[in-house]
């Protein structure tokens, strides 16, 4: 399972100078997101029951040092619609509620204090989070006119918060870390790109006809051949194709071969990079 990560915008409920505390509700349940996935209400229950303890704060999702653990969980929980501040139910209006980190800043690190800093005086406002998504389910909806896609996610297993300078867009963050050649369900494309991407698939199915002719023929022809067949035969063979290819002014020697074939992978890797 590939792990993925979401970006919001999050909400500082609490900030604490003197014990460099901070709450933020990092996650939003119920709507659909930009990625064309809707959390469901309880969906980090199980986590925060199971591994609370052990989800990381991290700097910008970075795991190259002991050093990138920015600050302490000291608490995870889910908060209802209720408990929604107005500015998130504003940009998520079929938000059902989301999940709140609680967690503590080391004001005697340099690091961590300067983090603590940009997020208090709002340098830093948007949190991404670390995860493995389960109990998925896929349904048809519309969101702005236009027919989607939506995964809805169950179950999420939560690995790491973490404050970022630049949110990706949630779309994109997705792609990246699933297949990063693997356009996501219900992705918007435009008319020039789905024109490129059916010449694929037409280019694609000529390439297994093809391939389908030329196989039942050297079938037949390994079927055909004499069984007792020797060494012997083979100059004749030989012999017989080289006055075969010597054709007269004008006139094509007989062939049995087949147009090149591409090399399919190749093929395919390059043209879904330029439809991206």
């Amino acid at each position: 399972m590939t792990r993925e990560r979401k970006t919001f915008e999050a909400i500082i409920t609490e900030a604490d100078e003197e014990q460099g505390i901070v709450k933020a509700i990092f996650a939003v349940t119920g709507n659909i997101d930009q990625g064309n996935d809707r959390i469901k209400s309880g969906a980090f229950a199980k986590t925060i029951t199971e591994r609370g303890h052990k989800v990381r704060v991290l700097d910008n999702h970075n795991t190259n040092s002991v050093n990138d653990a920015i600050a302490k969980t000291i608490a995870l929980r889910e908060v209802g619609r209720v408990e929604l501040p107005a500015k998130t139910l504003e940009a998520f209006p079929n938000a059902t509620g989301g999940a709140e980190i609680t967690a503590q800043f080391m004001l005697d690190d340099d690091r961590s204090a300067a983090a603590f800093k940009r997020i208090k005086g709002g340098l830093v406002t948007e949190w991404s989070f670390a995860y493995d998504a389960f109990d998925t389910s896929h349904v048809e909806e519309t969101k702005d006119n236009q027919k989607i896609i939506v995964r809805n996610i169950g179950t999420i297993k939560l690995y790491e918060v973490s404050p970022v300078i630049f949110g990706m867009n949630e779309a994109t963050s997705t792609t990246l870390v699933k297949e990063k050649d693997k356009p996501k369900a219900g992705r918007a494309i435009s008319a020039r790109n789905e024109a490129r991407m059916r010449s694929i698939i037409d280019s694609v199915q000529a390439q297994l006809e093809q391939l389908e002719s030329i196989l039942p023929s050297a079938q037949v022809e390994q079927e055909s051949e004499p069984e007792g067949a020797s060494a012997g035969t083979e100059p004749q063979k030989k012999e017989t194709h080289q006055h075969d290819s010597e054709a007269g002014p004008g006139e094509s020697p007989p062939t049995d071969a087949q147009p090149p074939l591409v090399d399919i992978d190749q093929y395919l890797k390059q043209t879904f990079e330029e439809v991206q």
